[in-house]
Order: structure tokens, then sequence, then C-alpha cells
């Protein structure tokens, strides 16, 4: 009984805590006496020339994020798995370089890439914001790997050995279906917050979504509108990104 009485509480309390913040949100609206108009962002969506300012910016977020994370997974599961080797040489290295990345402000790492980096390796801003994407979430990547296959039982792999099973073999059938159901959800909330974190990158000049709705705030003096109509389009993709990985999981 006690049991039924918690989780009803359970369910109660987040339902009235959201109806709540909704609540303080529309009476918010109503109190400010604001003339609120939408319409004028359809013309930096699309116009007669095609895709606008937006909507342009809007693709070079989704493609910037797409080489991001491919990049920062392929690097990180790699880091990952060199985390768990015994050489204390190599261990230090990777250990600081995941420590550097995790720990400082993503916004002064993508400045001493662009400037520093950039500068002694001649990369372009594109080059330097994409580079210091990949280095961050790699880093974080690197961390979920190698925690999950630190705690991976060792007895499968031994009766997967003693069944005549090749290291690749061991690798593929073993390790890592279950590894991939235990990093899915953490590499899911790296990925959310890899496509947020893109829109810093707007500082070394990348016209990217969050640089477009900057652009657009300073022509139309129109904040709210502008930046509420981003803050939806950042929801919609990371919405359907996390709903995309709940599905994976039920699969798995």
């Amino acid at each position: 009984m006690r049991e039924k009485k918690s989780s009803l509480w359970l369910a109660i309390l987040p339902s009235g805590l959201f109806i709540s913040l909704i609540g303080l949100l529309i009476w918010g609206i109503q109190t400010m006496d604001y003339p609120w108009d939408f319409t004028f962002l359809q013309s930096f969506i699309w116009n007669e020339t095609g895709p606008g300012i937006l909507l342009q910016g809007l693709w070079n977020t989704l493609w910037i994020s797409l080489l991001s994370i491919l990049g920062g997974s392929i690097l990180g599961v790699i880091f990952g798995i060199l985390l768990t080797f015994k050489s204390k040489i190599l261990h230090t290295i990777l250990v600081f370089y995941v420590d550097v990345f995790r720990n400082t402000p993503f916004l002064v790492q993508i400045y001493v890439i662009f400037f520093v980096l950039g500068t002694v390796l001649h990369l372009s801003a594109w080059e330097a914001g994409i580079l210091g994407l990949i280095l961050f979430s790699a880093a974080s990547i690197a961390e979920l790997v190698r925690g999950v296959l630190v705690q991976f039982e060792k007895g499968q792999i031994m009766a997967a050995q003693s069944l005549g099973l090749t290291p690749l073999q061991i690798a593929w059938h073993i390790i890592f279906p279950q590894a991939m159901k235990r990093v899915l959800p953490g590499l899911v909330g790296q990925y959310v917050a890899l496509i947020k974190d893109s829109s810093l990158i707007s500082v070394i000049g990348i016209d990217e979504l969050a640089k477009t709705a900057s652009q657009i705030s300073a022509v139309t003096f129109k904040n709210l509108e502008t930046w509420i109509a981003v803050a939806c389009i950042y929801f919609i993709i990371n919405t359907f990104l996390t709903s995309c990985s709940r599905l994976l999981e039920r699969k798995l």
C-alpha cells in the first residue's frame, strides 16, 4: 500500500511542477504587455532568392554537428579503449587530455584552438570549430567508453576464449552488444550537449544557427521572437535525437 502511495506521489509531483512552470510562463507572457510577432521570420527562413539566413544557419549547424559527432565518436572510442591499456605513459597522456578538455570551458578551448593551433596549422574558422568540437566531445566519450569497459565481466571473455573465439569475434559478438547498451544513454546525452555547444563556435565567425539569430536580432530588434524560434529548433533536433535513442535502446 505504501509503495502504491509513493509511486502515485512520484507521478504527481513532476506533473504538478511541470504544469506550474507552464502556468508561470503563460502568466509572465500575459503580464509583459509585449506585441508578439513571429511573421517577420518568414523572410529569413525562405525568400524570393531561396533559403533565408536562418535556414542556412540551421544547415550549417546540422552538418557541423554531424561531422563533430562522427569524429568525436571515432576518436573517443579509440581513446577509451587505449585508456584501459596498462602503459603508464599512454595512460598519463590520455588522462591529461581528457581532464583538460572535460574540466575547462569549451569557449576557452575554441579560442585557443583557433588563435594558437589555427595560426600554426593554418586552419580556417570552420576547420578550427569542427576540430574543437571533435576534441571536446571525444574526451567525454572516451571516459564513457573506459567506464563501460572497466566494469565489463572478464569471465565472459575467458569463456569465449575457451570456446575458441578469436579476439575480433569476442569484441564484435560479446563486448560490443553489451557495451553499446550501457554506453548509449550517456552517449546520446553527449551528442545533445554537442549540438547545443556548437552555438559557441559563432565567436570565431562561423555562421551557424546562433550566429544567424544574432544577426536577425540586430536587424529587426525582435530578440524574444528570434531566440524563442531558435530554441524551438534546437528542441526539435534534440528531441528527435533522444527519441531515436530510446527506440534503439528498446530494440537492443
